[in-house]
């Protein structure tokens, strides 16, 4: 098997495939669907993957955007929910060429989209439950700055939109993605026999 980055770069020997690797990702691509199912069922859901998510946005708060005054401080949470998940999918893609945990940072940033979006929509209403002060709403704040709070349950819908679009586009690019790496059958030589 050559060594390219993309861990599933076979050569003409058969017996190189890694079928470890394949059953790894495979589990970790069922995992995701059942962690997916909820985000993609239910109108507002909070799953266990959101706690490590409330650390990231807490942290953009109060460590990495502490001195750029009140609006970019309460805008940092969002940021930084949005910006990790980012970061690892650009590590992954661009750097490591490692397509496979790419798709699966990129299905977090959507997954962590779909949470801004509901406490978007809540800015008007302000009747999720927060974490810390329980006056503190960032998007009630952020909205409310922008001349936007009436429009919140709108630009909320537009971004859930766009986080289940993502999700469910990452979802399908990882059954692409196994089908193609499927150590079992040769797909390439089955869609374009020559």
């Amino acid at each position: 098997m050559k060594e390219d980055g993309n861990k599933f770069q076979h050569s003409n020997n058969s017996g190189d495939k890694n079928y470890f690797l394949w059953f790894f990702y495979l589990a970790v691509f069922i995992l995701i669907l059942f962690i997916a199912y909820p985000y993609l069922t239910k109108d507002k859901h909070y799953g266990f993957i959101d706690y490590a998510n409330l650390i990231i946005h807490e942290s953009g708060h109060y460590v990495f955007f502490a001195f750029f005054g009140e609006f970019l401080r309460v805008l940092g949470g969002t940021i930084m929910q949005l910006a990790v998940p980012l970061a690892f999918t650009a590590y992954f893609l661009l750097f490591r060429k490692d397509i496979f945990p790419g798709l699966v940072t990129c299905f977090w940033f959507f997954e962590n989209m779909l949470n801004i979006s509901i406490y978007m929509k809540d800015a008007k209403f302000m009747i999720l439950p927060l974490f810390g002060n329980e006056y503190a709403h960032d998007w009630n704040f952020l909205f409310g700055r922008m001349k936007l709070l009436h429009e919140s349950v709108e630009i909320g819908d537009f971004f859930k939109g766009m986080a289940v679009m993502g999700m469910v586009i990452s979802l399908l690019a990882l059954t692409v993605y196994l089908a193609w790496k499927n150590p079992f059958w040769n797909l390439k030589k089955l869609l374009f026999k020559s």
